[in-house]
């Protein structure tokens, strides 16, 4: 009996000490980012169905949430051809807030039966980069369907 209670305290004087340690240990700095703060961005639509009408461009605006706890800044958006361009409307978006990008297609630009863009979007967030993609249909093609 008298066992177990002399190795019952020496195990909780060395616990104590390891957490006296850990709690007071200033030789490490403390200069870490918490990963779970680092924004993560959320786009909305990430897939556009377009009509083509009777103009040469097509402009659609998306939505940017950053779901993390720092600000986004957007770096690029960049379009799968030269036909796409992309403007940030607002940078940086705060946490918890939502910012807007507009996405434009020149008509004229597509080629080789090419119906579809991708925009690439790089950013300070984790889940960085992400993509927004823009299908063009003929105008009385997506009449049909609705």
């Amino acid at each position: 009996m008298m066992r177990i209670f002399l190795i019952l305290i020496l195990i909780l004087i060395i616990t104590s000490q390891n957490v006296h340690a850990q709690i007071f240990n200033q030789s490490e700095p403390q200069q870490r980012i918490d990963s779970t703060l680092l924004p993560v961005i959320d786009i909305k639509p990430a897939y556009i169905i377009a009509k083509a009408g009777k103009g040469k461009f097509i402009q659609r605006e998306v939505k940017v949430l950053n779901r993390g706890g720092l600000p986004l800044y957007i770096h690029s958006v960049k379009p799968s051809c030269g036909c796409g361009s992309g403007k940030v409307l607002a940078s940086p978006i705060q946490p918890l807030s939502v910012g807007k990008i507009l996405l434009s297609v020149n008509l004229d630009g597509l080629y080789d039966g090419r119906d579809e863009v991708e925009f690439v979007i790089n950013s300070n967030a984790k889940n960085s980069p992400v993509s927004v993609k823009i299908k063009i249909v003929p105008g009385n093609m997506l009449e049909e369907k609705e």
